[in-house]
């Protein structure tokens, strides 16, 4: 796989993982995935956080690549989102992936570098249970 199918098939992965539809078969058995809020998830949980990650959002969201850069067998992807969200608030945020392949064209680890501050004040609070007052 040249460095151009690489940087396509970084860019179709984090797409589909962010649309809730992630391809399981781009993936290593033991592919990892990274990010600040989640920690280090196996391939199996991050299959299915990913399929469950679009339930928050009323409506697309909308993911705009900015820039990648892609070297050996390692993509860089430099993005930004929006979205409404089921509560009503905007969700916007910035993010920087790396996506790294094995020598067989597979992706075998994602991390995903975002604003945790806007996580935390706008999405935490809908995966979080209502508090008894």
């Amino acid at each position: 796989m040249d460095i151009e199918a690489k940087r396509a098939a970084a860019i179709e992965f984090w797409l589909g993982a962010c649309r809730g539809q992630v391809d399981g078969m781009m993936c290593t058995d033991d592919f990892t995935f990274w990010n600040p809020q989640m920690g280090t998830l196996s391939r199996d949980d991050f299959l299915a956080a990913a399929s469950g990650s679009m339930d928050i959002f009323d409506g697309p969201l909308n993911i705009y690549v900015d820039a990648t850069t892609a070297e050996n067998n390692r993509v860089a992807i430099e993005a930004h989102s929006e979205a409404k969200l089921i509560n009503g608030a905007r969700y916007a945020n910035r993010y920087h992936m790396l996506i790294v392949f094995n020598d067989e064209g597979k992706i075998r680890r994602m991390d995903e570098h975002l604003d945790s501050q806007h996580m935390a004040e706008v999405v935490t609070p809908l995966m979080m249970p209502e508090t008894q007052g």
